[in-house]
């Protein structure tokens, strides 16, 4: 597990004086890749979310690249120093109402055993709150049938709690039971036939069964609402990069 040990500016500034920084593409190159990765999104509270940590360390690629997903410059050390450089992150996946997790908390990952120096200014500007929706395979982990997602999903329903972007997703989770309410509403054949579908035969489909059309376009729709959700993590993502790259340039 790893944790973080906050140390005085120079103390920082010492420890970083041999890391090489990254460039503008890699810092954008590792938000994607922290969207995408491995399948912690499935793990995150919807009510509460998960609270991440961006940063610059020396270990970076050392353990992580020999495992899903596949990198875009090969999955060792050299290639994810050639994608991301040396960023990396950690997270806890059930933070709950905590502010930030604790830095003893046991529910703390990122591989490999590390002990990451942070000064209190900088955790303050690269700590964020995702929310399970950042992936793309986000749908499967929202709306799935664990028991905990379930509650969460009942108690959002009720206004039992309210998320940071929450008339966006009410508005993909009306459209996606639209979306879903149609298409159980279609006979098992003309379902089948519709989901295997080949591009060029959508249209004959749909000049033939006019229903598929409407229902392509609530499927267009309520990806378009995902999308506006998994860009408002990115974006969190990618501020919090932003905030780390200025401090390494006045710590350098």
């Amino acid at each position: 597990m790893a944790r973080y040990q906050l140390v005085s500016k120079e103390e920082y500034q010492h420890t970083m004086a041999d890391v090489p920084l990254p460039s503008p593409t890699q810092y954008e190159r590792f938000a994607q890749h922290l969207m995408d990765v491995h399948s912690w999104y499935k793990h995150l509270s919807l009510r509460y979310g998960g609270h991440f940590i961006v940063f610059l360390h020396s270990s970076a690629g050392a353990v992580y690249p020999t495992q899903h997903p596949s990198l875009p410059f090969g999955n060792h050390t050299e290639g994810y120093h050639k994608a991301f450089g040396y960023l990396s992150y950690m997270y806890v996946s059930n933070a709950r109402r905590k502010l930030h997790y604790s830095r003893d908390d046991e529910d703390t990952f990122r591989a490999g055993e590390v002990l990451v120096p942070l000064t209190a200014d900088l955790l303050s500007m690269t700590s964020f709150v995702l929310y399970p929706y950042v992936n793309h395979n986000g749908y499967e982990s929202i709306l799935n049938g664990y028991a905990d997602r379930q509650r969460d999903l009942e108690d959002w329903h009720n206004g039992v709690f309210t998320l940071p972007d929450q008339q966006l997703f009410a508005s993909f989770v009306h459209l996606h039971q639209q979306t879903d309410g149609a298409l159980n509403g279609l006979e098992n054949s003309l379902y089948q036939e519709y989901i295997d579908a080949s591009p060029t035969r959508l249209s004959p489909l749909f000049n033939q069964y006019p229903q598929l059309r409407s229902i392509k376009v609530l499927q267009q729709k309520t990806q378009a609402a995902y999308e506006s959700l998994r860009q408002s993590e990115y974006d969190k993502i990618m501020l919090a990069l932003k905030n780390l790259q200025k401090y390494l340039k006045h710590t350098k």
